[in-house]
C-alpha cells in the first residue's frame, strides 16, 4: 500500500523526469539515479547468452515471458511520431498482440511514450518503471533502424520465477552476488528510486533464468510483454539507430489504469478521472507524448 507522499508526488516525479526524454541529458540522469554502474555483476549475468528465436509468433501481453521478433518494413525518413505509428498500425494487422487471447485493436491504443534509443540505453535488466502509475495491459516495442555492427541491441531475461506483480522492478546489483544461487529484485518507481526507498520483492533462481540477445536485423523490431526484463546492451555507442515505444491498452469501458494522482490540466480538458477506482477515461492516442 502506498503511502500518501508517495501517492501525490509520484505524479510529479514522472512529468518531471519525462521533459527528458529524448534529450542527451537523460542518459547522464539514468546512469545517476537507476543505474548505478555495475558492469562486472552485469558481464556475469549475460556472459551465458544464446540468440532470439522467437521470430512471426502472437504474445499474450498480460503473460510473462512473451515476446516475437517481426519484420515491419517502414520509411525511416519521416518524423519519430509517424515511424512510431507506423510500426504499430503494422504490428496489429498481422494480430500478433493479444490480450486474453483477442487481437488488440488500433482504436483501444495509447502511446505512454516514443523513445529514441540512439539518444538513450537503458541498461541493466529491468521492468519498465512507467508501469508503477499505468497498471493496465500494456507492451513495449523496440525498433532498429540501422545497426551494422554484431552488437548494440538489447538483452532479454526470461525465468519461470517471475511473477507478473514484479513489474515494474530490476535486479538488485548492490546485493546480487554472482556466487549465489538467486538473483534478487528491487521495486522501483520514480519517486522511490530519487529517495532510495525501494524494497526488495523476490528473487529469481540462476537454475530457471534464460538470457537471449536480441539479434535484430535492420527493420526488425522486438513487441514484448511489460512483464519481461530486459535491458540495453552496454557496449551500444552512436553506431545504432533506433527507438522504442510503449503502448496502453484500453479496458473494455474505454479507460486506462492510472494508480497515482492525477493532477487536471486545460490541455487535456476530455480527461476524466476516477479517483476510486484509479482510471482514466478519454485519453487519446498521442495524448502522452
Amino acid at each position: 500500500m502506498r503511502d500518501n507522499l508517495e501517492y501525490y508526488l509520484e505524479d510529479y516525479a514522472t512529468k518531471f523526469l519525462n521533459t527528458f526524454k529524448n534529450k542527451k541529458v537523460a542518459g547522464f540522469l539514468y546512469d545517476i539515479i537507476f543505474f548505478p554502474k555495475q558492469l562486472e555483476k552485469l558481464n556475469y549475468i549475460y556472459k551465458d547468452y544464446t540468440f532470439l528465436t522467437n521470430f512471426n509468433k502472437s504474445i499474450e501481453i498480460n503473460d510473462t515471458n512473451q515476446y516475437s521478433v517481426l519484420k515491419v518494413q517502414i520509411d525511416t525518413s519521416m518524423s519519430l511520431h509517424k515511424m512510431a505509428k507506423n510500426v504499430l498500425k503494422n504490428i496489429l494487422k498481422g494480430k500478433h498482440v493479444l490480450v486474453n487471447n483477442k487481437p488488440v485493436e488500433f482504436k483501444d491504443c495509447v502511446f505512454l511514450d516514443i523513445v529514441n534509443t540512439s539518444t538513450i540505453n537503458f541498461n541493466g535488466f529491468h521492468t519498465d518503471v512507467e508501469y508503477f502509475t499505468f497498471t493496465g495491459n500494456a507492451f513495449n516495442v523496440w525498433y532498429l533502424i540501422e545497426n551494422y555492427e554484431n552488437y548494440g541491441n538489447m538483452f532479454i531475461l526470461e525465468s519461470s520465477d517471475y511473477k507478473k506483480k514484479y513489474t515494474p522492478c530490476r535486479i538488485d546489483y548492490h546485493k546480487y552476488n554472482v556466487k549465489d544461487k538467486i538473483i534478487p529484485l528491487k521495486e522501483v518507481s520514480y519517486l522511490n528510486e530519487i529517495t532510495n526507498r525501494s524494497k526488495s520483492i523476490g528473487y529469481l533462481n540462476k537454475e530457471n533464468v534464460k538470457i537471449s540477445y536480441t539479434n535484430l536485423k535492420n527493420n526488425e523490431c522486438i513487441v514484448m510483454s511489460k512483464h519481461l526484463l530486459h535491458g540495453g546492451d552496454h557496449r551500444r555507442k552512436n553506431n545504432v539507430k533506433g527507438f522504442h515505444f510503449r503502448v496502453l491498452v484500453k479496458n473494455e469501458d474505454g479507460s486506462i489504469n492510472y494508480d497515482t494522482h492525477y493532477t487536471k490540466s486545460n490541455k487535456f480538458p476530455n480527461h476524466r478521472w476516477d479517483e476510486e477506482n484509479k482510471k482514466l477515461y478519454g485519453v487519446e492516442l498521442l495524448d502522452f507524448i
